[in-house]
């Protein structure tokens, strides 16, 4: 059980852990006491998954599923939900940590040294969807998804492993929820349920399947639509984004950005740092908003490295801010980009659509992505500089500045004490 959630002065109130304690008796099947574990109690991360829905409403902030497993007991859920969110002082990335995180997020749900693997040849057309963590790349995952030609399931983690018993074994415990995404997949490739999924998906690991055989898998389950892969762990790992190129006829990238104070602000209102959370010797920068411009700035850098080796036709970028401000702009212009016509359905993400596979892997859960995604019922313009009002006391570093740049977000750098002797 995570220290960081063990170490409260005070009791959270009787009724704060009687409320955590039904909705976990409900979710479970089972009379839940204040200080039962939550694995030992059989719980799953879809289970973890349709606590954090059942509470979202009465929380403080968005709340991810991690939070089910950090806490471990209903005792310390109630009193993460009660204490408040610390804010540390500002931390400026450093090269040294900048280096040293990124050698961290190479192997953060991925392999760090995954081979290219061309078993068979090369899988058909895909399109990637590449940004770091809360740029909008749900939403914008929803929107392709509205388009008949496109199948475009929750995050398929599958690059970052060579098999998918690796996967699979490295995918596990508090980050079993991250297999949902490609169970989602399955589901509606194949017009099944949750258990018949879950079977294929266990005789594909059972038969020594590569995950370059499970592309093509899913791709001949999917007749001629065109698979869309978003998963934000690929951007933090170079060699799963060589595989991205190297074992795909002519796949399409779309780079999303966001301004990185957007992105870091949206990471900190998520309370990612429970999501994230360091400790003393994984490399990660010690404050929320340091580690979310690590994520940011480890995700532009490996995007532009490989983007400046793939063609201009097989790459679109995205800007977030004007994906929610001029949505029918942006869909079409990246529509022609892709040889497709602009759909109307692409424009209400929104929409009560299961072909959208917004939905989680069972009855109550929730998508593998955003965990705010339902809270709205459409593109709200705002979001575009909403987080304005929000942002943390965050300085950031000038690499991150200086990328910004390049993405066309001009930020002002800040003067730094200059010592002479």
């Amino acid at each position: 059980m995570s220290e960081q959630l063990t170490e409260y002065t005070q009791e959270p109130p009787a009724a704060s852990i009687d409320r955590v304690r039904a909705v976990w008796s409900a979710v479970l099947g089972v009379d839940v006491a204040a200080d039962d574990d939550f694995f030992a109690l059989g719980g799953t991360s879809v289970q973890a998954t349709m606590i954090v829905n059942r509470l979202q409403d009465t929380a403080s902030g968005i709340l991810h599923p991690a939070i089910v497993f950090e806490a471990g007991t209903a005792r310390h859920m109630a009193a993460a939900l009660a204490r408040p969110v610390e804010r540390a002082g500002p931390e400026l990335l450093t090269a040294e940590a900048i280096e040293r995180g990124l050698r961290h997020l190479a192997g953060r749900n991925n392999d760090p040294a995954v081979p290219v693997d061309r078993a068979g040849g090369l899988n058909r057309r895909a399109i990637f969807v590449l940004a770091p963590p809360r740029s909008g790349s749900t939403l914008l995952r929803v929107m392709l998804g509205g388009h008949p030609a496109l199948f475009a399931p929750p995050e398929l983690y599958l690059l970052g492993f060579g098999t998918m018993a690796e996967r699979r074994a490295r995918l596990s415990g508090r980050a079993a929820f991250l297999t949902e995404g490609f169970v989602r997949a399955v589901m509606a490739a194949e017009g099944c349920g949750r258990a018949a999924a879950e079977q294929r998906v266990d005789a594909l690991v059972a038969a020594g399947m590569r995950t370059h055989g499970a592309y093509r898998w899913l791709q001949a389950r999917i007749g001629d639509r065109v698979l869309v892969d978003k998963t934000p762990s690929y951007a933090q790992n170079p060699a799963a984004l060589r595989r991205a190129e190297a074992e795909f006829d002519e796949p399409f990238f779309i780079h999303l950005v966001r301004h990185p104070l957007a992105m870091i602000a949206s990471f900190d209102a998520l309370r990612a740092d429970r999501v994230t959370a360091a400790t003393a010797d994984d490399g990660l920068p010690a404050t929320g908003p340091a580690r979310a411009e690590l994520w940011w700035l480890a995700a532009q850098r490996h995007i532009g490295a490989l983007l400046a080796r793939v063609p201009p036709h097989r790459q679109q970028r995205v800007v977030f801010e004007d994906l929610v401000t001029d949505p029918a702009g942006q869909m079409k212009a990246l529509c022609a980009a892709l040889g497709l016509t602009l759909h109307p359905a692409m424009l209400d993400p929104y929409a009560d659509d299961a072909g959208r596979m917004t939905d989680g892997i069972a009855a109550g859960g929730r998508m593998l992505g955003d965990p705010g995604f339902h809270q709205r019922r459409r593109i709200d313009p705002a979001a575009a500089d909403g987080w304005r009002a929000h942002a943390p006391d965050h300085t950031l570093c000038d690499e991150t500045i200086e990328l910004a740049a390049a993405l066309g977000y001009a930020i002002e750098a800040p003067e730094r004490e200059e010592w002479s002797f």
